[in-house]
């Protein structure tokens, strides 16, 4: 590593974070880790998709709206009231 001053403290930094780097990749484990049993896998069912679906779709039409000048911020008196304004 001649672009780095040969120095122990700047070649121990490059090495550690290149040990981590590996590690981060999955190079080479680390001995003391395990398999992680608390993480599951992600699966989306139906009703997940449907969900996401019905928000993206109101999000687009809030923004086709926005682009328009049809759609506003709009907040009910009550929680005016209630945040002090």
């Amino acid at each position: 590593m001649r672009w780095l001053p040969n120095t122990a403290c700047s070649q121990l930094g490059v090495r550690t974070a290149l040990f981590w780097l590996f590690v981060w990749l999955g190079v080479f484990p680390v001995s003391a880790a395990s398999p992680r049993t608390w993480l599951q896998k992600l699966v989306y069912q139906f009703k997940d998709r449907i969900l996401i679906g019905v928000g993206l779709t109101i999000l687009l039409f809030s923004l086709a709206l926005s682009t328009l000048g049809l759609g506003q911020f709009w907040v009910p008196p009550g929680l005016i009231a209630l945040a002090g304004g």
